[in-house]
């Protein structure tokens, strides 16, 4: 089925930029099922220091999402790779995210509980395979929300800064974090890093976008969701409902506390099928 030049469409489109990118620069958003909408993403706790959820990738950004259909059909699902630190700023960008600061990053994998530990568990040196994976391939290292390589696979770039003030000019020195196929498991509960110059491509780094999932929704999605029809707005919640149901009405009264008139949006995050 086709959702094109229509807010529906947009919204779809949105969604499944949320969901896995898959909405390609000069592709359309077709056979789309709601069971996919939500696949790639989860919903995560505020950080401890405040502020609205994140959304993240479950995976890593694939070969597929980034370099389009093109890529040869076993490339599909590795990470992408051979991409500096501006070139996955931009593309997340496109999508209305941005990379993580190295403290959402750390959050990210440990909210929710504790998870196995990496070696055996994550494509890291120990296991001699010497090359990325398709993503997503080691369940046992799946953190509690429901991401997956945030050990192994891939080194993932980070922002420049945690909080950048007005007018700063980026540090060419960037972070890499989580180690790689290239790298040892790391030790105790902090994930390794890594410094590398911004303008770096290597086969061995890839990222995965985030955004404040309160801002994202506001821009991204409620404007088209109100065009939407009752059919559409369904569909909508069946990919809404996976998300964990206490975060959904923690984010549906972040809606109502920043904007009261929300309520028939907060409503339906918090019952998105009734």
């Amino acid at each position: 089925m086709k959702f094109q030049n229509s807010g529906f469409a947009s919204l779809l489109a949105s969604l499944l930029f949320l969901a896995a990118c898959n909405n390609q620069t000069g592709t359309d958003v077709s056979d789309v099922r709601e069971a996919e909408l939500v696949d790639s993403v989860f919903l995560a706790p505020p950080v401890a220091w405040g502020g609205p959820f994140l959304v993240c990738y479950r995976f890593e950004v694939t070969q597929e999402e980034y370099r389009g259909e093109s890529i040869q059909p076993e490339q599909r699902d590795l990470p992408a790779t051979q991409v500096n630190r501006p070139q996955a700023s931009v593309w997340a960008a496109g999508r209305g995210m941005r990379l993580p600061s190295q403290s959402e990053w750390v959050h990210l994998r440990s909210a929710g509980g504790t998870q196995s530990p990496p070696a055996g568990n994550a494509n890291t040196l120990e296991l001699g395979i010497a090359k990325p994976l398709p993503v997503g391939v080691f369940e046992r290292s799946r953190t509690p929300l429901g991401g997956y390589d945030f050990d192994g696979n891939v080194w993932e770039w980070l922002a420049s800064r945690e909080n950048e003030p007005v007018g700063f000019k980026p540090d060419p020195a960037a972070i890499q974090i989580g180690g790689s196929f290239a790298s040892y498991s790391g030790l105790g509960e902090q994930p390794p890093t890594r410094i590398a110059h911004e303008l770096d491509q290597s086969s061995d780094v890839g990222f995965r976008p985030v955004a404040d999932a309160l801002i994202w929704l506001q821009t991204q999605i409620q404007p088209a969701w109100r065009e939407a029809s009752e059919s559409e707005r369904r569909t909508i919640g069946l990919a809404l409902q996976r998300w964990r149901p206490e975060l959904r009405r923690q984010l549906a009264q972040n809606f109502l506390d920043h904007d009261p008139k929300a309520r028939d949006f907060a409503d339906f995050l918090q019952n998105p099928v009734p």
